[in-house]
């Protein structure tokens, strides 16, 4: 999680404190969704997953007394067909074959799932699947296969380095822009 906030207790003595609030409030969203787009720039620099995954998986808020954002990641392990699952042709021991393959980072090889298929499951997703074993015979029991988790790829040091260097340099900016805004918007009353 990233919270950021200011400190504006000078200014507050200094301007109207509803247009300081409004103006704060409105600096404080606009951040906090620049600062989203570049968080998933940067997993999607090194993992091979969709802005929309990314997106999905994001809750904003605000804290207490709108002085503070948060952008909170949620959500359990993608599944590894989201990672640009296909069929491919694989070498096996029995000779080449078609198996299920995933391009989880974008700098390394495609990941051949051992045993992997591509099927529907019971609730109509289509995933990778494997069997619990590899001498299995049966059809019987399955399981579904698994990439990082978005929570886990935003948690990177360098993700985090990078999204707090770009609120220092941004929330500023964001904040002056608001301030005249609305300080425009009331000279023009």
């Amino acid at each position: 999680m990233i919270d950021f906030g200011d400190d504006i207790k000078e200014m507050e003595r200094m301007l109207d404190p509803e247009f300081l609030v409004k103006a704060k409030k409105s600096a404080l969203k606009a951040t906090q969704r620049k600062t989203a787009t570049r968080i998933s720039k940067l997993v999607r620099q090194e993992f091979n997953v969709t802005a929309r995954a990314v997106a999905d998986r994001l809750k904003l808020s605000l804290g207490r007394n709108d002085t503070e954002a948060h952008l909170r990641y949620v959500g359990t392990r993608i599944g590894l067909v989201n990672f640009s699952g296909k069929f491919k042709k694989v070498r096996t021991t029995a000779g080449r074959r078609l198996g299920a393959t995933a391009k989880v980072k974008k700098t390394a090889r495609r990941y051949v799932a051992p045993g992997g298929f591509i099927a529907e499951g019971n609730n109509g997703n289509v995933h990778i699947f494997q069997r619990m074993s590899k001498r299995q015979k049966a059809r019987m029991p399955i399981r579904k296969m698994t990439g990082p988790a978005i929570p886990q790829m935003v948690s990177q040091q360098e993700v985090l380095d990078e999204a707090t260097k770009f609120v220092e340099q941004e929330y500023p900016k964001d904040l002056t822009n608001r301030l005249d805004y609305f300080l425009t918007k009331q000279m023009g009353k």
